[in-house]
């Protein structure tokens, strides 16, 4: 049930007297999008990819629960809500830089709400992207969520009240609720700086419609869409993960274009389950098999273009000591399926073991190594090629 919430009175705060505090950090048609920490340059090789238009504005992290890509666009918005690396979509309400290290930030923080805010326009965009149009006669609920980076003279709290005040001020049918919202803005302060967005996404973007089956550990779809990405997908592909979980990663390759063949398989009889539950009778032609990574009797040597595979951490599943051995047997059977020049992308937690066992076989190349935050825990995700023999 919403709640709706009323922002109290407090005290009448002077104006803004500082020269420039209020000027606009981006311009217009700019968007951010979030992603899991670590993932925002892989994010912006997507949008190069799918939006060439798009103009990168710069990269921004928040603590260990975003990254920040920020871009502007000028062209057509809508290609961005059918992104696969990113977690969500925002446009730009607001930006400024040198937040006064003073009380008076807050005066600032009601002067960019004030000042910057085009509300027929951003309100134009929320509606292309979200079909919702308001009835007439019914009010608009809205919340603010905060985010805060670095050390202030003020508590986030108090830059959330400042906030919706000046919201409020402007749009005054506008109801203040905890939840379920019709509009959610953002306001992210980092260090000096202040973005505020209005959010054009939902959670389907971030948690995938087609995950019916769920697992421990299982990877987020968003970090499988950047391996797959890291993969440099083609028309002719024999993907293959070996580790397949939930499947998370072949269905992300079946999503981001054609291939000639999907292979699969897990170890655990649950996995091989719930992959087949979530791939159903889509994504052909796939094959799903329950078999031992490492030792894939079933497929030909050099037979296999990419692998993409989500090793274990060692803590969820598995463990150091069987790491140890894993790693080792594992990197032997994917340096005999994969051909000379394919392409072997695999994330782990355990990344000083993985990278212990790699400089112990001269069958792959290090291409790049991506570190990554899941939840606070620090991964990496290693993008190897097969070498010629």
């Amino acid at each position: 049930m919403t709640r709706q919430r009323k922002i109290p009175t407090g005290k009448k705060h002077k104006r803004v007297s500082r020269a420039g505090v209020t000027k606009s950090l981006f311009s217009a048609n700019t968007y951010y999008a979030h992603t899991m920490p670590g993932l925002e340059k892989i994010a912006w090789r997507e949008v190069e990819q799918k939006l060439p238009a798009s103009t990168l504005l710069g990269f921004r992290t928040m603590r260990e629960q975003n990254g920040f890509l920020i871009f502007g666009l000028n062209d057509d918005f809508l290609p961005l809500l059918k992104l696969r690396t990113v977690e969500d979509v925002f446009v730009v309400l607001a930006s400024g830089e040198k937040l006064p290290p003073d009380r008076e930030g807050l005066d600032v923080l009601a002067a960019l709400i004030k000042d910057q805010v085009n509300w027929p326009r951003a309100l134009k965009i929320h509606r292309e992207a979200t079909g919702y149009r308001p009835k007439p006669g019914t009010w608009t609920t809205f919340r603010v969520i905060t985010r805060v980076s670095g050390r202030h003279p003020f508590h986030r709290k108090e830059g959330q009240y400042r906030v919706e005040k000046a919201i409020q001020a402007a749009n005054s049918r506008w109801v203040l609720v905890d939840d379920d919202s019709m509009l959610e803005i953002w306001l992210n302060i980092f260090e000096r700086e202040v973005v505020v967005g209005l959010r054009l996404s939902n959670q389907t973007m971030r948690h995938r419609a087609y995950k019916f089956e769920h697992l421990p550990a299982s990877l987020r779809p968003t970090v499988a869409a950047s391996m797959v990405l890291l993969s440099e997908p083609e028309d002719d592909d024999v993907f293959l993960d070996p580790m397949c979980g939930a499947g998370t990663i072949l269905i992300e390759r079946a999503i981001w274009g054609r291939y000639q063949q999907l292979l699969g398989g897990d170890i655990r009889r649950e996995a091989v389950a719930a992959t087949l539950a979530n791939v159903g009778n889509k994504y052909k032609p796939i094959k799903i098999r329950q078999w031992d990574a490492t030792n894939l009797a079933s497929i030909p040597s050099g037979s296999v273009d990419k692998v993409g595979c989500n090793l274990p951490f060692g803590q969820q599943i598995g463990s150091k000591t069987e790491n140890e051995k894993l790693y080792e047997q594992f990197l032997a059977e994917m340096a005999r399926v994969l051909r000379p020049g394919g392409r072997l992308v695999v994330l782990t937690g355990d990344f000083h073991l993985l990278s212990h066992k790699l400089r112990a076989i001269a069958a792959f190349r290090i291409l790049e190594i991506v570190p990554v935050t899941l939840l606070g825990v620090k991964a990496k995700i290693f993008v190897l090629v097969r070498q010629d023999s």
